[in-house]
């Protein structure tokens, strides 16, 4: 028969077999989730958001195609810049979502892009703000930020399947996560000086979004993007302190402009 000691010997190595065979399962998994499959997953997300006309109601392009002109043309100025890097075949857009109670804005994996007209109306006062904001949800994209918080809610394997279409009632549960759960403080940070950086060659003021950032800081109604992106006295210091050391020439508020464009919204 086998001694106690041999047993224990046996059944600590079957352990750390099992522990191994685990451990390069999950390695396996991570190593699948392609930028390839993020763009499948952001592409069924897009879909659910844009076909479920409640809580998401997109606005019509046809309807309101100035303010949808207005925000991508803004957009499509930033895109083009040597601070993007896992994004290249991303298909950016964004959307305006009809709701001005809901003060937020929140990124799918791809590049797709939503803002209430409740933070755009009611937080955002010129295009420099909006500009500053749409540069730092770009970061969550091209970081992979995204995906990263659903990963800590969601198994790999589920992802895959909704990417694939296998699973698409489970679409809206993944949007919620990413449009209501916070990020992570370093990532949002990471994000703020991406959205400096994206800004600062063009002629609009890079001090608005650090203006923008301020005032969600200290007033009393906060934002839901100041909830999931949130705001402390440290970011905000991190983020001046860059803005003063990159001494950016822009400064363009488009205060009057950004007045009409939200003249247009409903």
């Amino acid at each position: 028969m086998l001694n106690i000691p041999k047993i224990l010997i046996l059944f600590t190595f079957f352990a750390f077999c099992m522990t191994f065979v685990s451990c390069e399962k999950d390695n396996v998994n991570e190593s699948q989730f392609t930028v390839a499959d993020e763009i499948l997953l952001g592409e069924v997300l897009r879909d659910a958001v844009n076909e479920e006309g409640n809580e998401y109601l997109v606005l019509s392009s046809s309807e309101y195609s100035y303010a949808n002109s207005f925000v991508n043309t803004s957009f499509n100025n930033l895109i083009p810049s040597d601070v993007l890097t896992t994004s290249g075949n991303f298909k950016w857009q964004v959307y305006i979502l009809q709701n001005d109670s809901v003060a937020n804005a929140f990124t799918l994996p791809g590049g797709y892009i939503y803002i209430t007209t409740g933070l755009l109306k009611n937080h955002i006062s010129s295009k420099a703000e909006m500009m500053g904001l749409i540069g730092h949800e770009m970061a969550i994209a091209d970081k992979r930020e995204s995906v990263k918080k659903l990963k800590n809610e969601f198994s790999e394997s589920l992802l895959l399947d909704v990417a694939l279409g296998s699973n698409k009632d489970a679409a809206l549960d993944l949007v919620q996560v990413i449009a209501e759960f916070p990020y992570k403080l370093e990532a949002v940070k990471a994000s703020d000086e991406f959205a400096l950086r994206l800004i600062c060659p063009t002629t609009y003021s890079t001090d608005s979004y650090v203006d923008f950032l301020d005032e969600e800081m200290n007033r009393e109604d906060k934002s839901l993007w100041a909830e999931t992106h949130p705001i402390s006295p440290n970011r905000f210091e991190t983020i001046d302190n860059l803005n003063i050391e990159l001494a950016c020439d822009g400064n363009s508020l488009g205060d009057s402009l950004y007045e009409d464009f939200v003249m247009e919204l409903p």
